[in-house]
């Protein structure tokens, strides 16, 4: 087993290890998250409107719709992040920056192996319709994804005709370098999910380990 698909699945184990209480530690960095504890649920409302009522100031991911307010629209999201009918998700991504994903996420490009043994351990891989170079050339190890559509080496030769022609609601990047891959595929959210950024020694801490959250 290769020694980063090891390091890979640790995280992961370990972002279901470490509890999630307040007392954790761990902030869960989905805007909604008002409380800034493990989870989203009904404490978060309670927490909200405290701050619309001037009763607490506002924590950072208060604004649970991302729209520059905190009010009762994101008391109205929180809700539907609490039932599972969300439109679309606001998340800090790896490099602590905010983006939003469109809700469902059901067709997803992936690039790297890591993010492919991801998809594979988190059992998503029917999501998947398009995987980079690295991947493709990889049948051993990806028997089902290396068979689909080949989008380029992403890393320095991208084909963005190629992943826009899937039409993906998610683009799962290996680099932290979005900025040009943001440029080129308008409507398509680009998350880089920490994985240049792991740690074993801390992981309530790993921006791998909040992104495999």
């Amino acid at each position: 087993m290769r020694e980063d698909k090891i390091f890979v699945l640790a995280l992961v184990l370990l972002a279901n290890i470490i509890p999630l209480s307040s007392g954790s530690g761990y902030v869960l960095h989905v805007f909604g998250n008002a409380n800034m504890d493990g989870t989203i649920d009904r404490e978060d409302i309670a927490t909200l409107r405290e701050i619309i009522n001037n009763s607490i100031s506002p924590t950072y991911l208060a604004d649970a719709n991302l729209d520059g307010e905190v009010d009762l629209r994101d008391i109205a999201q929180v809700e539907m992040i609490i039932n599972g009918t969300e439109r679309n998700l606001s998340l800090l991504d790896g490099n602590d920056l905010p983006i939003t994903i469109n809700k469902p996420v059901e067709r997803i490009v992936v690039e790297y192996l890591d993010n492919a043994d991801l998809m594979q351990i988190l059992k998503k891989t029917d999501r998947v319709v398009g995987v980079d170079l690295a991947v493709a050339k990889s049948p051993a190890e990806f028997p089902e994804l290396s068979n689909r559509t080949c989008v380029g080496a992403m890393h320095k030769e991208p084909d963005y005709e190629k992943v826009l022609s899937l039409d993906p609601d998610l683009l799962l990047v290996f680099s932290n370098v979005t900025q040009e891959k943001n440029k080129n595929l308008p409507g398509v959210p680009v998350l880089f999910a920490g994985l240049y950024y792991p740690d074993l020694l801390k992981p309530e801490t790993s921006a791998f380990t909040d992104a495999v959250r």
